[in-house]
């Protein structure tokens, strides 16, 4: 977290803390959209839940 100097104000400081907020829901809303894809797809081509899982998580992480 950057420090407070004295030309930050309060109203910045909300901003910046509202954009990291919405930063941080935008990559858990990409990692869980990428992660379901992949398991439903897992699912209905009838492959194995540990080649599926394994995948899942590795391709939600890279899209957060």
């Amino acid at each position: 977290m950057a420090r407070r100097g004295p030309e930050r104000t309060n109203e910045e400081d909300e901003r910046h803390r509202h954009n990291r907020r919405a930063a941080l829901s935008g990559k858990i809303t990409a990692a869980a959209l990428g992660t379901v894809v992949i398991l439903i797809e897992g699912y209905t081509a009838h492959l194995t839940w540990w080649l599926v899982v394994p995948v899942a998580a590795v391709s939600g992480g890279f899209a957060a």
